[in-house]
C-alpha cells in the first residue's frame, strides 16, 4: 500500500504528468487561500520545511521532491480522534509512511501504518487540489480508504468514519496555518465541510484484550451500524 497505480497519473496536452484524482474519492473540506494557486501550492507542499512543521511530530522526515514529482515523508501521527482500547491505541500517536505525487495543480497523498491491527490491509488516498478563485486559491480536500480483502465489512465503515474525522481536523488546522503564513493581514481561510458529512460513528470503547483479537468479539462489542 505504499506506492501509487499506474491509473493515478496520464499524460497532459502538453506531454507533462498530471495527477488524476480518483472518481471515488470523497470530498471532506475545502478552504480559501489569499495567494495565487502556484504560490499556495509553493507555500503548502513546495516547502519542505513548512509541511514538516504541521505534521505534529517533533523529527518528521520529510523528502526533497524528485524529478519525477514523488516525494517520501515518514512521521508519527498523533491520534485525534478516540478508538476503542481493543486497539491497543488509546492515547498515541501511528506511525505513517506517505507516498506524495502532484503536479503543481494536484496534490495526491497514499498514506500507509504500521503497529495498529490490519495495519498491512488498508491505506488512505488524500487529494489536495488547488483552484483559481477570483484573486486567490480554493484548496478541495477529498478522501478515500483503500481496503484490502482482510478488512471485514463490518469494520470499514468505522475505519472510513474515524478516518473522514482525523482528515477534516487536520485540515481545519493545515488551513489556518497557511493562511497565517501566508498573509500578515488576520487569517481568512474558513474550513467548509460538506451539509452531507456522515456523523461519527459510535464505538463503544471497552476494555477487551490486546490485538491480535478475534473479529467476532470485537463485532459484538461495537456498535457499527
Amino acid at each position: 500500500h505504499e506506492t501509487f497505480s499506474e491509473v493515478d497519473s496520464e499524460e497532459g496536452e502538453a506531454g507533462e504528468a498530471v495527477v488524476v484524482v480518483p472518481a471515488e474519492m470523497e470530498e471532506i473540506a475545502s478552504f480559501r487561500l489569499e495567494a495565487s494557486p502556484e504560490a499556495a501550492w509553493a507555500t503548502l507542499f513546495g516547502s519542505t520545511e513548512f509541511y514538516a512543521s504541521v505534521l505534529a511530530d517533533e523529527e518528521p522526515e520529510v523528502g526533497e521532491w524528485t524529478t519525477d514529482r514523488t516525494r517520501r515523508v515518514d512521521h508519527r501521527h498523533p491520534l485525534h480522534v478516540p478508538v476503542p482500547k481493543w486497539t491497543g491505541l488509546g492515547g498515541l500517536s501511528i506511525p505513517t509512511s506517505k507516498a506524495q505525487r502532484t503536479d503543481g495543480r494536484v496534490v495526491l497523498e497514499r498514506s500507509s501504518f504500521s503497529g495498529i491491527p490490519f495495519a498491512s490491509a488498508f491505506a488512505v488516498e488524500t487529494a489536495w487540489i488547488f483552484e483559481p478563485l477570483d484573486d486567490s486559491t480554493l484548496v478541495t480536500v477529498k478522501f478515500r480508504c483503500d481496503f484490502d480483502t482482510l478488512i471485514p465489512s463490518w469494520l470499514r465503515p468505522s475505519i472510513v468514519s474515524k478516518t473522514r474525522l482525523e482528515l477534516v481536523l487536520f485540515n481545519e488546522q493545515f488551513a489556518r496555518i497557511a493562511q497565517t503564513f501566508l498573509s500578515a493581514r488576520s487569517p481568512r481561510s474558513v474550513l467548509q465541510v460538506p451539509d452531507e458529512l456522515p456523523p461519527p460513528i459510535d464505538c463503544k470503547d471497552h476494555d477487551l484484550p490486546s490485538v491480535p483479537v478475534d473479529p467476532e468479539v470485537i463485532a459484538r462489542e461495537c456498535s457499527i451500524s
